[in-house]
C-alpha cells in the first residue's frame, strides 16, 4: 500500500528508539517549496513531548543537494538502535 504524503512532501522517514524508559522519535522530511526547490526538515525528541524542529537547509536548494542532505542525515543514525516505523521515497 502506498502512503499519501502531505502536499510538497517528497520523502519522509519516521524513526524511533526505545530502551527501558527511553522512547525517542526522529522525523526526517524533504519538502518541495513553492519555487520548485527543496528543503530538509528534522523533528526529534521524546515520544509524547513537543518535538524540536530544525530546517537543515539554510535556504531552499536543488533536488540533488536536498537528496545529499537527506541521505547524510539518514546515514548518521545508528541503524542497530533505531527502528524505521514508516518510510517512503
Amino acid at each position: 500500500m502506498d502512503t499519501l504524503l502531505a502536499d510538497g512532501v517528497e520523502q519522509r522517514v519516521f524513526l524511533q528508539f526505545q530502551e527501558g524508559k527511553s522512547h525517542k522519535v526522529y522525523h526526517l522530511e524533504m519538502r518541495r517549496e513553492a519555487d520548485g526547490l527543496f528543503s530538509v526538515h528534522v523533528e526529534y525528541g521524546r515520544r509524547g513531548n513537543p518535538l524540536q524542529a530544525i530546517v537543515k537547509t539554510e535556504a531552499p536548494v536543488s533536488r540533488e543537494e536536498a537528496d545529499k542532505v537527506f541521505q547524510s542525515l539518514w546515514n548518521e543514525k545508528p541503524k542497530k538502535d533505531i527502528n524505521p516505523t514508516n518510510t517512503r521515497k
